[in-house]
């Protein structure tokens, strides 16, 4: 871990983004640590959503609920987009 800063409170701050945050998910950098966590946690749960509609609809044989399954996934991937600011 790398101790970068001047004054303590910045040095805790960048240990605890070493830490808490996961290089996997883009968050900006203009936020607080407490946004920060909650929009990583924000995304995870989303991608954990998409993960599961995705076997959901790909198990499922009625049709008409695999097209339901297909527009709630449908929306759950632009509400991700959105809040991964693409």
């Amino acid at each position: 871990m790398d101790a970068k800063g001047l004054n303590l409170d910045s040095i805790w701050e960048g240990f605890i983004e070493q830490i808490a945050l996961q290089g996997n998910v883009p968050v900006d950098e203009r936020l607080s640590i407490p946004e920060k966590l909650k929009k990583q946690d924000t995304i995870l749960k989303l991608q954990k959503e998409i993960d599961k509609l995705e076997r959901l609809s790909r198990n499922e044989k009625q049709p008409k609920k695999r097209f339901e399954l297909f527009t709630q996934l449908q929306g759950l991937k632009k509400e991700l987009a959105e809040e991964k600011g693409e």
